[in-house]
């Protein structure tokens, strides 16, 4: 039996098969033309356990995909 087709891929992945920039698509993600996904584990809000995949405005990514200068590291989504 075959494994089913991937459906997500990282921003670095799409960028080589388009052949762009990271920073393309994280700039396609901020004009609305394609949307970010982001997996997360278990994570506690108050009594609920919550688990799975979230969007992600292309703004608050930006900063780890700069065309000029140091990248920041890691961002922090609310």
């Amino acid at each position: 039996m075959a494994f089913p087709a991937r459906c997500l891929f990282t921003i670095v992945e799409v960028s080589a098969r388009w052949t762009c920039s990271p920073t393309q698509i994280v700039d396609w993600a901020i004009l609305g033309e394609i949307e970010l996904v982001a997996a997360f584990g278990q994570v506690k809000f108050g009594d609920q356990i919550a688990s799975g995949l979230l969007g992600v405005p292309g703004t608050k990514v930006r900063p780890l995909f700069r065309s000029f200068g140091e990248a920041a590291k890691k961002v922090h989504i609310k």
